[in-house]
């Protein structure tokens, strides 16, 4: 993986490559696990977590295209995108009166394609606010 602050950039989107279902195993959450439940036997169990099964060297549900794209994981969602709550300025997003330092996979092949690249962040942002287990 080739991290970059995202003000490297300025367009991305899904172009539905599957470079991320091929190259990084999908780490799941307890919501993620629910949800996936209904799909059968789709889990691999590590020794620090739960993981969506890989077929030939890819996710399982990567055909031509994600089979699940509408009930992916959080993982998934985020990609290429890394939240952290420490960065340089470079890194440095604002949303909703809360920083946040925002990094990207360079190997991502949708950098430079798609929408204005700090809507996205604003729509995951949005996504992970509205999806979070509140305390």
């Amino acid at each position: 993986m080739d991290l970059a602050p995202y003000s490297e950039f300025r367009r991305w989107r899904c172009i539905h490559c599957g470079y991320c279902c091929r190259e990084y195993d999908i780490s799941l959450g307890y919501e993620d696990e629910r949800i996936l439940r209904k799909f059968g036997s789709v889990f691999s169990y590590g020794k620090i977590g739960v993981y969506l099964k890989r077929r030939n060297s890819k996710c399982i549900f990567r055909k031509n295209r994600c089979k699940i794209y509408r009930f992916r994981p959080v993982a998934c969602r985020k990609y290429p995108f890394y939240i952290r709550n420490s960065g340089d300025k470079r890194s440095e997003f604002m949303y909703n009166g809360k920083r946040y330092y925002i990094l990207v996979d360079r190997n991502c092949r949708g950098l430079g394609m798609g929408e204005d690249i700090e809507k996205a962040i604003v729509r995951l942002l949005r996504w992970i606010e509205r999806h979070s287990p509140t305390p």
